[in-house]
């Protein structure tokens, strides 16, 4: 019985010690932002109380516009995920019912690039849309992003799932 409390005690002590080193750096945050920039940068970087707290850094975010840069992300966010869901939604559809000459060499490719990773592609991708006139727009932001290859495997994986006698009773019933 001793040793079941004493495990417990010494789990509790742990997971405290987990949590004070995960949310410290949350802390570290919120004081820091209530400190002028001679005391963020200067000599009393590493000073936990600000010795002259101030809301400026506040002021100053509002100024410089955090609601344009929150409604930009915003945009820019919702209407990739619209055409993510439009794009591999369709594609994934046809790589599962539909029936075509190459079909597999198709998915095989599909599964081969999910090998390359995405940050082989930003030099290239920066290259296209500068040279298609797209930079510093939405559409240049949304572009590179439109396709995703794991999203289309997935769901042609589940629409395989589907029975086709399932399609076929819908597509009689006028669906």
């Amino acid at each position: 019985m001793k040793t079941k409390k004493s495990t417990k005690v010494i789990s509790t002590i742990v997971i405290v010690l987990f949590l004070a080193i995960m949310v410290f750096p949350f802390f570290w945050i919120l004081i820091t932002s209530f400190k002028p920039g001679e005391e963020i940068f200067g000599k009393t970087a590493f000073q936990i109380i600000a010795n002259n707290p101030t809301a400026q850094n506040f002021k100053t975010v509002i100024d410089k516009g955090i609601i344009n840069s929150i409604k930009n992300s915003l945009i820019v966010s919702l209407l990739t995920t619209a055409y993510v869901v439009a794009v591999s939604t369709l594609s994934s559809y046809i790589l599962a019912r539909c029936k075509f000459k190459g079909k597999n060499l198709v998915f095989t490719i599909f599964l081969s690039l999910m090998m390359i990773p995405n940050e082989l592609f930003i030099i290239t991708n920066f290259v296209t849309i500068t040279n298609l006139g797209l930079r510093n727009t939405f559409t240049g932001l949304i572009l590179p992003s439109v396709t995703s290859v794991f999203y289309i495997y997935l769901l042609k994986e589940n629409f395989e799932q589907v029975p086709e006698e399932l399609y076929k009773a819908a597509k009689v019933d006028g669906t």
